[in-house]
């Protein structure tokens, strides 16, 4: 199996956009997944040389008209986004009842930080950051100070903005790197993050 990776650049123009597909061109897939159902990722997935392509049946902008729908396609349905995905896996006979688990095996440990000191029976690992606005919950602050107030649980801040002040809590924001990041996931009880 040939693994490859192509980098969609968020405001890139029009001149990357085409770039990309054309890259994509290059290659021979047998499935080609949109799994975001908007129009550029739908352009993208039938510009992609693939046998079957396939996207999400509640897609906006008219994306459903390039590839085969998949679930949903009621966009007034509350659907977790998890469960909106699951139906992919009907696509190559996984077993949704079994546990479904990702295996990272190059994530390092962060011997660095000594997260070990700060380890408790109860590890918990918030990000409070998003790459859009509207999708930061504003309630992070006020959420570790009453966690800290009625437990002993460790908070394990996560991202890369310092813009908030989080009091107590074991701040990694900037000194973790992504692969890092499934092994630091690992280490806690509860991760709780936006969007």
């Amino acid at each position: 199996m040939v693994k490859k990776h192509f980098v969609f650049q968020r405001g890139g123009g029009w001149y990357n956009y085409i770039n990309l597909g054309r890259e994509l061109r290059k290659e021979r897939y047998d499935f080609v997944l949109d799994m975001q159902g908007l129009l550029r990722s739908a352009v993208l997935s039938r510009l992609a040389n693939g046998k079957k392509t396939f996207g999400c049946a509640d897609g906006r902008e008219f994306s459903t008209f390039f590839y085969q729908c998949v679930g949903e396609s009621s966009r007034k349905s509350k659907i977790h986004a998890i469960e909106k995905l699951l139906p992919f896996l009907d696509l190559f006979d996984v077993n949704k009842n079994n546990e479904l688990t990702l295996a990272f095996p190059k994530s390092e440990q962060l011997s660095k930080f000594e997260l070990q000191s700060y380890k408790s029976s109860k590890n918990i690992l918030i990000f409070p950051e998003s790459r859009r606005q509207e999708k930061v919950w504003s309630g992070f602050e006020s959420l570790t100070k009453i966690i800290n107030e009625s437990s002993k649980a460790s908070i394990w801040v996560g991202g890369s903005n310092k813009d908030q002040n989080f009091k107590n809590c074991v701040d990694l924001r900037g000194k973790v790197e992504l692969r890092n990041l499934p092994w630091l996931i690992k280490q806690a009880s509860v991760v709780i993050s936006n969007d």
